[in-house]
Order: structure tokens, then C-alpha cells, then sequence
């Protein structure tokens, strides 16, 4: 196994072999080999084909055994998904100094940044396991070395950004990292944290959260620190979703950003020539934290106004629009305008604004009880291209239509464009369907609220 600490402790498969021979006779003879792993704490040998042995490869990480072996057990009961099950606890030798452990093996695969199939079922699972974690209700639990203040990380986060003058834009960085520690600091009771939440500790099956693993830093404390897999796994789009589906208000939003920078900060400079995969990950996090700050968006949406008539007549004539919106349909858009103006529709136009800029024109129509359709468009130039069409969709709706079953939308079936940012958003196309309007095949998509 590569070293990646310079004290590290070496271990290598004949030195698990005679650690199993004495202590765990009957396993001895069950094939075993080296599981290929970013893990940074514990060297992993798969025992057979149900268990997987896991050793200490540095001081720091000693405790993580006695901690798992004590806790896992209890913590089980209350998780949704599958965590490590402890099977036996190994003790320190004349080979090796410290204690170990051999854990039932779980099945899947870690997820990969920018290549999740379905990031709106993960990240709905991320939420369902967090949940059910915080509400464990286990007394004297262990402090959690990230669930203190963001503070105490302060020094560290300083002294790795100043090993990284010339590798990231530290100019840059370090007002956001200082802006999140001036984040008031966690006042409730603790909750329990598995506290490195990362792609590398989640095992997934066919696009679903099938197991959580290392809960090495588990423990009680501020949950901030387990909001970092908002940007060190889950695409941008999807951090309003996550963060409105856990109802995290602003500071432990920004002390969660703080502690994903601050893991990134420290762990590029340590891993950059030992650990490829999660020194990678530190520059994506990093980068994903910039460009956040740098197109921090404050969505508002308001009905359209008879005074904005000009406004809106100008947006339509612009060719990425009259594309899709012409003829009829245009005609039908200008009529219900008119009516809506004067109070007598239905349909409500809306105008969507990043801080005060108008940008967006949106159309709502109630669809029985139960449902409301929705046509949009990006209409300020300077906002396509951007990524923000599906943030947007989903603080509209989340907004102003969390009381409605399901959301539907039919875009014409060539809007290749469209039919991306719908389904991105969480849109399933549902049918196909030629419209009298204009006759030409448009899809049914719908999404329901609840999946949002």
C-alpha cells in the first residue's frame, strides 16, 4: 500500500495473515487481498467474500477502532442504510502496535464527482440519512472532533493557505473562508455526526445510497461539518434542494461551507503527491466553493406589472425566444397577459430577479386542485449559459408552490436544451402529445413537490 504519512505504520498482506493466523484462526485460510481505497486513515484487506479487515496506518486514527467497535452496534438500530458491522476486534502484537478490526463487508461502489446518474435520488437519500442520525437518541455519545466550533480550525486552515500560495487563487479564497468563521456558532443541543461525509465513505447501488462507512470522527456536536458533502459530491444545482430538505438555516449553512473549504485547504497540500483522488477532490470542492461565491444568486419572483409591458414585449422579440414562443402561442401568451393585467385570469405571469435584475419570465396555471403547469423562459441575455435555470425553477417552486401536489410542463420535444434543464431539475417526461396550439409533438413532463 502506498505511503501517505511520513510515520506511517507499513502494513502489508503477509503481516494481516499472521494477525489473523493468531488471532482469528478459523479465517486464516479465506482468500484475502488489498481493497484499492482513497482512505487516508485505515489500510483495508477483504477477508473472504463477507468481511473486510481494516488497520490503523497512523497514530491519529488508533482510537477510530475502540470508537466503531463501541458505537456501530448501537448506532445501527437507528440508521436507514447499512453501516460497518463490527465481527471481531483485533489486539496490538509484536508485528503491529496498535488494535484492529475485522467488519462485515458491504456491497457497492463509492460515487463519482460529476458522474451521479440520479443526483436528486442521492441527494434525497444524503437527507434521509442525516436526518435519522441527528435524531439518535444515545446517551454520552463522544465528542466529535469536527462538530466544535469552526474556530479551532482556524490556525490549520491559515498555515495551509499559506503552503498554497501558487496553486489555488488564495486571494480569493481567504475572504470566504473568514466570512464563514464570523458564522454565529451552533447554540442547540448536539446531535450526532458521522462528520467526514465525503465520496469516498458513501457506497451506492444503482444510483441509491446503499451504505455509509468510516465513522471514525463520529461522535456529538455542531452538524455543520456534515454538510460538506453539498460540495465536495453533489452538484451545484442540487445544494439548494439538499440544504431546503434539511431546513439549515444560514449560519450552519455557512459554517458547512466553511468546514468543506477548510478539509480542502489542509488536505491539498498534504495529499497533493500521495493521494491523487483526494487531493482532487480538495480542488474540486475548493473550486466549487469560489465559483459559488462568485455567482452567489438572491432569486425573488413577483407577478409582472402593467408597467413592465414594455419589458416583456422587448424579451419576446429576441430570437432564442420567438424560437420557441411564436404564432399562437405567442398571440395566446399576449392575450392572457392583457387579462391578467386587468384581473381577469387565472394564469399569473411572473417575473423572477436576481437581486433586482428582471431576468426571467415565468407562467403558472392551476391544473385542478392538485396541480399547477409552468412555461419559462431565461430572458436576459446575460444570464444564459450560466447554470441557473435550475436553481431557479426550484426556488420558485419551492417558494410559492410547496402546497401543490405535483408541477407539469411540456416543452416541444425537439427543446433539447429545455427537456436537459427540466429533467436536471427533476422533471420526468411522462408522455408525448401533439399540441392543437401547434401542432407539432411536445413532451408531458410532470414532478412532484415531495421528490423536490
Amino acid at each position: 500500500m502506498t505511503k501517505m504519512h511520513a510515520d506511517e505504520f507499513e502494513v502489508d498482506i503477509s503481516l494481516v495473515q499472521r494477525l489473523l493466523a493468531k488471532q482469528f484462526p478459523s479465517w486464516a485460510k479465506l482468500p484475502l487481498k488489498p481493497v484499492l481505497s482513497a482512505g487516508t486513515d485505515n489500510a483495508l484487506y477483504r477477508l473472504g467474500d463477507e468481511m473486510v479487515v481494516r488497520l490503523p496506518r497512523i497514530g491519529w486514527a488508533v482510537d477510530t477502532i475502540e470508537k466503531e467497535c463501541n458505537w456501530l452496534p448501537k448506532l445501527a438500530a437507528f440508521l436507514p442504510f447499512s453501516i460497518p458491522a463490527p465481527l471481531g476486534k483485533g489486539v496490538p502484537t509484536e508485528d503491529f502496535p496498535w488494535p484492529w478490526a475485522v467488519y462485515k463487508w458491504l456491497e457497492g461502489h463509492n460515487p463519482i464527482v460529476g458522474h451521479l446518474s440520479d443526483p436528486l435520488l442521492l441527494t434525497h437519500d444524503l437527507v434521509i440519512f442525516i436526518q435519522a442520525l441527528q435524531k439518535v437518541d444515545l446517551l454520552h455519545g463522544p465528542l466529535s472532533n469536527r462538530g466544535v466550533p469552526l474556530e479551532e480550525k482556524a490556525l490549520e486552515t491559515q498555515q495551509a493557505l499559506q503552503q498554497l500560495e501558487g496553486m489555488i487563487d488564495v486571494q480569493t479564497v481567504t475572504p470566504i473562508w473568514e466570512k464563514a468563521l464570523q458564522a454565529p456558532q451552533w447554540s442547540k443541543p448536539p446531535v450526532w455526526i458521522h462528520g467526514d461525509l465525503s465520496p469516498g465513505n458513501l457506497l451506492i447501488q444503482n444510483d441509491r445510497l446503499s451504505a455509509v462507512i468510516d465513522f471514525g470522527i463520529m461522535g456529538i456536536g455542531d452538524p455543520a461539518c456534515d454538510l460538506i458533502i453539498a460540495w465536495n459530491l453533489l452538484p451545484a444545482e442540487m445544494r439548494n434542494t439538499f440544504r431546503q430538505a434539511l431546513a439549515v438555516d444560514d449560519a450552519t449553512w455557512e459554517r458547512g461551507r466553511g468546514w468543506a473549504l477548510s478539509n480542502a485547504l489542509i488536505a491539498l497540500p498534504y495529499y497533493k503527491n500521495t493521494n491523487p483522488v483526494l487531493a482532487n477532490n480538495a480542488r474540486h470542492v475548493i473550486q466549487e466553493v469560489i465559483e459559488e461565491d462568485r455567482h452567489h444568486l438572491v432569486f425573488s419572483f413577483a407577478p409582472a406589472l402593467p408597467s413592465q409591458k414594455n419589458l416583456l414585449h422587448s424579451w419576446f422579440e429576441q430570437p432564442h425566444i420567438k424560437e420557441w414562443m411564436h404564432g399562437v402561442g405567442l398571440q395566446s401568451t399576449l392575450n392572457g397577459l392583457e387579462k391578467f393585467f386587468h384581473g381577469e385570469s387565472d394564469t399569473t405571469y411572473w417575473i423572477g430577479y436576481e437581486k433586482d435584475i428582471p431576468f426571467a419570465f415565468l407562467i403558472t396555471s392551476p391544473e385542478g386542485n392538485n396541480a399547477t403547469t409552468l412555461d419559462l423562459f431565461i430572458c436576459d441575455l446575460n444570464y444564459l449559459g450560466k447554470g441557473i435555470a435550475v436553481p431557479m425553477i426550484r426556488e420558485f417552486l419551492i417558494r410559492h408552490f410547496s402546497h401543490v401536489k405535483k408541477i407539469l410542463i411540456d416543452p416541444e420535444a425537439t427543446n433539447k436544451r429545455a427537456i436537459h434543464v427540466y429533467q436536471k431539475a427533476g422533471f420526468k417526461i411522462v408522455g408525448e402529445f401533439i399540441a392543437s396550439w401547434h401542432p407539432v409533438p411536445h413532451f408531458q413532463m410532470e414532478l412532484y413537490m415531495k421528490d423536490l
